[in-house]
């Protein structure tokens, strides 16, 4: 883990209550990261943060994922989590190869061209099988660019950025 790297990876935002037994419905922003019974879940990033122990995952329609967690029974504490960011410890994670990025981390990255003209910022990843597509909104709109090597030039996770070099058409 690099220096200006967090310790923990924001996973999940509770969306509201599912049913009367306490259970969770969540936005999972981590689709790259797999939820499953017995992971802890943290409601902040820094050390000391209250852990959520999850009892049982049921997906739902991505990017939703219905959450049970030991010690939350009732509606009124489910509820009591509305809003909620969740986080994960990396060392809970699954290891990534050289050069691979979960998604979570490149959502919010500031995106430029390789001459340093402002494009926006990351704020979602389509996975379409062949290569993911990274949607950037900025002042001109929003912009489809493909993750591909002759596009995407590098990604620098200390600086939240992504340098890019958008194929001829892609910027008006």
């Amino acid at each position: 883990m690099g220096d200006g790297e967090a310790r923990r990876l924001r996973v999940g935002q509770v969306v509201r209550p599912h049913g009367v037994e306490g259970r969770l419905k969540v936005k999972w922003l981590a689709p790259d990261v797999p939820v499953v019974a017995k992971a802890l879940l943290y409601l902040g990033e820094g050390e000391g943060a209250p852990a959520l122990q999850v009892a049982a995952a049921t997906p739902m329609k991505p990017p939703f994922v219905l959450l049970a967690v030991a010690g939350c029974d009732t509606f009124e504490a489910a509820d009591g989590l509305r809003g909620a960011t969740l986080w994960m410890a990396r060392e809970a994670l699954p290891k990534l190869e050289e050069g691979a990025y979960y998604v979570a981390d490149l959502l919010g990255m500031r995106v430029e061209t390789v001459s340093g003209a402002p494009l926006g910022e990351v704020a979602e990843v389509i996975e379409t099988g062949a290569a993911d597509v990274y949607v950037v909104r900025g002042a001109g709109g929003e912009l489809l660019l493909p993750a591909i090597r002759e596009v995407v030039r590098r990604i620098d996770p200390e600086a939240r950025r992504i340098v890019v070099t958008p194929l001829p058409g892609m910027v008006g």
